[in-house]
């Protein structure tokens, strides 16, 4: 059923959500109420308040973590035995916690999206949100949405241009393989792709895909290498072919023991690559690296690949300046140079 300007209330929930994805610095609830389409544009009203806390709690029992305005605790009114005095002290306390609500920035992270506590996907619904993802991705705001980024940039909050694109990537893996290789598992199907490794080393594998694993932001998959006869984790950008085909050698499935040494060895491996960088306050660089969270401009991080972390950070330009490692460094100079030379 539709609400406000003819928008129902999941339509509305989805663009609260993009508008707090996009936004930069976080929305106030007026904000929201003036720019998000679907609470009417106008000034706030109760019956709007109630409607905008009631969307934020939806979202919030899907698994979308907004932070939540610090309150002071209701006063105890039955101490009071003056009805007049009883009546001022809580219209005074409604007063003030209308005023923090009004004032306080919410504000959505991509990297903070959790399930519901005990919700684990079945493999239809996790099918669903690929292809709610996928058409997503390839798909154009609404005019209104894009009315209201604009509404957004307009006092001042700039949209995120990458916002959008990380949200999605907290569903599923961006590559052109993940299909192909997400039906092989399914099927208990070994698959043969080309696979490069750092500094360009080139070489088939033979791998029996057993799941999908995000680790530093970046999607993986882990399965046992038939050539190795051991378990592996392989980068999804690092696979060469951009369609996986299945083979007929027997599938290797795992077992508990071989799914802990492959997630061990991961482990290992992540905590050997610690990159230090230097972030410039107030650019687009600070919001990506979510640097409101550090003491200090400077970020310690794990990774699992320095040359796609040395393409991540060259789009910052000056932005960032890498600290440690070595590798890393001399690779977003590398990069840099490369593309001085080609446009110089």
């Amino acid at each position: 059923m539709a609400g406000i300007d003819g928008i129902a209330p999941n339509e509305r929930q989805l663009n609260l959500l993009l508008a707090l994805v996009q936004s930069t610095k976080g929305l106030t609830k007026v904000q929201v109420l003036r720019a998000v389409p679907g609470y009417g544009g106008d000034e706030d009203s109760d019956a709007r308040g109630k409607m905008f806390d009631r969307d934020l709690a939806a979202l919030r029992a899907t698994g979308v973590i907004i932070a939540t305005p610090m309150t002071s605790s209701e006063p105890d009114l039955e101490s009071i035995e003056d009805p007049e005095e009883r009546a001022k002290v809580r219209n005074d306390w409604n007063l003030e916690q209308a005023l923090i609500r009004d004032e306080f920035l919410y504000k959505f992270s991509a990297s903070t999206f959790e399930w519901p506590e005990g919700f684990k996907p079945s493999a239809i619904q996790s099918r669903l949100l690929q292809l709610a993802a996928r058409t997503w991705a390839g798909s154009s705001l609404s005019e209104e949405m894009d009315m209201a980024l604009t509404r957004l940039a307009a006092i001042g909050d700039a949209a995120d241009p990458d916002a959008l694109t990380d949200i999605i990537t907290a569903f599923r893996p961006i590559d052109d393989v993940y299909l192909d290789v997400a039906k092989a598992i399914e099927d208990g199907k070994a698959i043969k792709f080309v696979y490069r490794k750092p500094a360009g080393i080139v070489g088939e594998r033979l791998l029996s895909p057993w799941k999908f694993i995000n680790a530093e932001g970046e999607w993986m998959l882990q399965g046992w290498d038939h050539g190795a006869k051991a378990s592996r984790n392989f980068l999804l950008k690092r696979i060469v072919d951009r369609k996986i085909f299945t083979v007929n050698n027997p599938y290797h499935g795992a077992t508990g023991e071989e799914i802990k040494t492959a997630a061990d060895d991961l482990a290992e491996f992540q905590a050997k690559n610690v990159a230090k960088i230097r972030v410039a306050p107030e650019s687009v660089a600070w919001n990506h690296f979510s640097m409101d969270d550090e003491e200090s401009d400077i970020k310690t991080f794990t990774f699992v690949d320095y040359e796609i972390l040395a393409h991540e950070i060259r789009r910052f330009g000056t932005s960032v300046r890498v600290l440690e490692p070595e590798s890393l460094k001399a690779e977003v100079a590398r990069g840099l140079e490369a593309v001085a030379e080609a446009h110089a």
